[in-house]
């Protein structure tokens, strides 16, 4: 392995100038091309997932009524707090709002060439004033008449960006049309807002990217002022900040490729999620790599090459073994089946594979192309810089001065004896040889398993919610005017569901009694096994009263009354072979109360096959799509678990050439895993700390957005192990040069401890910038993540790993071979052979 990676790093050398040059094209095409671009291309829709019945309804209504699919609604929505507005001074005005708005809609579609982007524009005044069509001229204005809306239809096909902007252009003219239709004077009392599918999407967009720059502010600079600390040298703090800006930019570049050219929606979390995750990853990797090359510079007096191949060796491979980890976990979402959860783990894994080839790439090509710049060993003191030293003197001159008294001891000494003398003075060594001596290692672990059992067992409460707004900002316009959409029509109004039935086969088998005596038994059925009432019910084999009607009555009104003209020709196919069945829910579609409703209309649908074979029926909408798809990656959500896992395992026992890897790691991320999500259900279900009336903090009833369970874990698991790699390794390479199971554990804690922690704090940081936003579903993934690194970092890697590995040297190398005779103990000297021949945590050996 030393020749292949001496080989690697002579010739990343030759080729330092052309590295650095490649990624600083690439960081300038990310800035360009991706930064400015990626995050605006989010779609929070989820798609039909294939063998669903979703997915076959979606196909169905595609044949029959194709431009359900390719449109999606848009409403805007006008309120007043005070007189109706229909009262005689809001009335003429309120009609003129709404001939400002169609003009506006009109002439923006036309201004920007998209002839036909936008269709059926429809108001309360289209109908109020035309005979028979009072009843729909009330589905555009509230019971109290305090709310009117409009709607019309946006062509899917035009591009996102061009939707987008159209929108953003309504809300930078909404003041002006108010004061051209209410006059300069319009109080505060009217509103005037917009809510659609790309409205929600984008305001979430620009609210959580104006929240994680916020936070960025806060978080970055201290996570930055942490690997300063750590590895003691501003300029190789130049390079760490070069990787992380490429790594985000060029991901974001490459997903805007991805997303342009494929049919995968973008998530509005997944920017979020990869730069989170650049920072947390490539600001660790960079910890590695500065700590190992210091140290390794400082042991070969100042050879630069050598250091540098060995960094690569010891910490490249740590990266490897990280990243390739953290690289499976990401694949394993590709088991879910899941159209948007597949992009969000394509997203990551690019980010993790460029982390990995930046840190393995640019950070040697760096330290050979500017070596007396970058590698200078005055450049990377192994104590606090002097500027650093003086103003800590000043700061806290007590402490100062008692660790200046601790290093004047030392002075007589020489290197490896002071070297000894810190590591017996060091917290982390105190700790660890307390924690790996029989029988306290034992004890240790029970304690530590029973608080992890009392946390996990609330993991049983985990609720799941497939509330969309969980996920979005209730800061962002368009999420208010959903609101007051809701309030004023019924949520149901919102989400729209629709059967499809479709007919026999003969040519205009619509026009039947047949067809209409089978369309009715179906409605029977819904208000029989279900919550909906005949009035939430809308077909053409229903009167304006909701009352069953036969063909032979509708065939007659179709030749004198308009009102049953407008709704065939809504309702209908062109070919008259199939009708929707709309149906507004009579509550909040977005509940978990969905759920249930979807099944009881599978049910009612599959009693019609029975009694009506003739005829097809499918059930519609975006909810159903959604539900079928989210009970589908529940369902493979285990496979998910059993593959990550496994892999995982693995890997792990690969790289680590030990048999007993997948049993230690069983205990030391199983538990904790459990643990981190009981104690998330505490906080965010059980409100435990709502008392401090923190957003960050606050309850959520409903429960979890039902895909952070599903994400997080595998998160979290890849997380978990890059800490876990980076100190068994140092384990295993102490171990191997001969020194007893005790002692490679630890002088690894010593030499890794400080690093681990530093790492540590870093990626709680940037996980923790989504505890600062203002969406429900991101806080929560926050805290799931940003407490399972806290655990694992002064928990688990400190505590928990060591006091196992203590109990396990007999098996825990199998099938590696590790030396058994002449062991040392943490400071290079031979065992005694009573020690040598007894268990290192035996009571004789004690």
């Amino acid at each position: 392995m030393r020749h292949h990676v001496a080989l690697y790093s002579r010739t990343i050398k030759r080729g330092s100038l052309v590295v650095v040059l490649f990624w600083f094209g690439c960081l300038l095409w990310g800035f360009f091309d991706g930064l400015s671009k990626f995050p605006r291309l989010a779609d929070n829709n989820i798609p039909p997932t294939p063998g669903t019945k979703g997915n076959t309804a979606h196909n169905k209504l595609d044949v029959h009524f194709p431009e359900l699919n390719k449109l999606q609604p848009w409403t805007v929505v006008v309120h007043s707090d005070a007189d109706t507005l229909t009262s005689a001074d809001l009335f003429p005005k309120t009609k003129q709002i709404f001939v400002e708005l169609e003009s506006f809609f009109v002439d923006w579609e036309n201004d920007h060439k998209h002839e036909g982007m936008i269709t059926e524009i429809e108001t309360y005044f289209t109908y109020y004033n035309k005979t028979d069509f009072e009843d729909i001229a009330a589905r555009f204005i509230s019971v109290d008449q305090k709310t009117v809306i409009m709607t019309f239809n946006v062509d899917l096909n035009v591009k996102q960006l061009s939707r987008y902007a159209m929108y953003e252009d309504f809300k930078s003219k909404k003041d002006e049309l108010m004061e051209k239709a209410f006059g300069d004077k319009w109080d505060e009392h009217l509103s005037l807002g917009l809510t659609s599918q790309d409205a929600l999407a984008d305001d979430a967009n620009t609210v959580i990217m104006e929240d994680l720059s916020n936070a960025d502010m806060i978080t970055m600079p201290f996570a930055f002022l942490v690997l300063a600390y750590m590895i003691q040298s501003w300029k190789l703090l130049l390079i760490s900040l070069f990787n992380l800006g490429t790594v985000i930019l060029t991901s974001f570049a490459i997903m805007t490729v991805v997303v342009n050219n494929s049919s995968l929606p973008n998530q509005s979390i997944t920017p979020q999620f990869m730069e989170v995750m650049a920072l947390a990853i490539s600001i660790d990797y960079s910890l590695f790599m500065f700590t190992r090359f210091q140290k390794e510079l400082k042991e070969s007096d100042g050879n630069i090459d050598k250091s540098i191949e060995l960094m690569l060796t010891h910490a490249g491979h740590v990266i490897l073994m990280s990243g390739s980890c953290l690289v499976i976990s990401f694949c394993g979402f590709l088991l879910l089946d899941c159209a948007f959860i597949t992009q969000i783990a394509i997203g990551n894994t690019v980010t993790i594979v460029l982390c990995i080839v930046v840190s393995l790439t640019s950070t040697p090509a760096f330290l050979h192309l500017f070596p007396n710049f970058f590698a200078s060993p005055k450049q990377c003191p192994d104590r606090v810089s002097v500027a650093f030293r003086e103003w800590y003197t000043k700061c806290c001159p007590t402490f100062s001065k008692s660790k200046s008294q601790t290093e004047s001891l030392l002075d007589n000494l020489t290197e490896a004896e002071k070297e000894h003398e810190r590591m017996k003075r060091s917290r982390w060594y105190r700790l660890t040889k307390f924690t790996t001596v029989w029988p306290r290692n034992l004890l240790v672990l029970a304690l530590c398993y029973g608080l992890a059992a009392l946390s996990a067992y609330k993991l049983f409460d985990l609720k799941i919610t497939t509330d969309f707004t969980v996920g979005i900002p209730h800061s962002a316009a368009a999420y208010k005017s959903l609101k007051l959409l809701s309030d004023s029509f019924g949520a149901g109004v919102t989400q729209p569901l629709w059967i499809l039935q479709v007919g026999n086969g003969k040519k205009n088998s619509v026009k039947s009694e047949e067809f209409f005596s089978a369309g009715i038994a179906l409605m029977n059925d819904l208000t029989e096994h279900t919550v909906l009432g005949w009035d939430n019910i809308n077909t053409v084999m229903l009167d304006s009263n909701f009352k069953p009607v036969n063909w032979s009555t509708v065939e007659k009104n179709l030749e004198t009354d308009p009102v049953t003209q407008y709704e065939w020709q809504d309702l209908v196919s062109a070919n008259n072979e199939s009708v929707l069945i709309q149906i507004t829910t009579p509550f909040d579609p977005n509940t978990g109360e969905t759920k249930t409703f979807i099944k009881h209309v599978y049910h009612v649908i599959d009693l019609q096959k029975q009694n009506n074979p003739d005829y097809k029926f499918y059930f519609c909408g975006y909810k159903v799509y959604e539900s079928d798809t989210i009970e589908h990656a529940w369902a493979r959500f285990p496979l998910m678990i059993g593959f990550t896992v496994a892999a995982v395992f693995v890997l792990m026992g690969m790289f680590l050439q030990s048999a007993f890897v997948p049993v230690r790691l069983l205990f030391t991320l199983g538990v904790p895993i459990a643990a981190t999500y009981g104690i998330a259900v505490a906080v965010y279900q059980d409100g435990i700390l709502a008392w401090t009336t923190a957003r960050t903090f606050r309850r959520i009833d409903e429960g979890f957005y039902w895909d952070i369970p599903v994400i997080c874990f595998s998160i979290i698991v890849g997380l978990a192990l890059d800490y876990d790699c980076f100190l068994i390794t140092r384990v295993a390479e102490y171990r191997g040069n001969g020194y007893s199971a005790q002692a490679a554990i630890l002088k690894a804690v010593y030499d890794t401890a400080g690093i681990i922690t530093a790492a540590g704090i870093i990626m709680s940081l940037a996980f923790a910038t989504m505890l600062l936003m203002s969406a429900g579903a991101v806080i929560q993934t926050g805290w799931l993540l940003t407490s399972s690194v806290l655990l694992d970092t002064f928990v688990v890697r400190t505590i928990v790993v060591p006091a196992v590995m203590s109990l396990a040297d007999g098996i825990g190398w199998w099938p590696r071979k590790v030396p058994q005779d002449n062991l040392m103990d943490e400071f290079g000297d031979v065992i005694a052979e009573r020690s040598r021949v007894l268990p290192h945590n035996s009571p004789e050996h004690r």
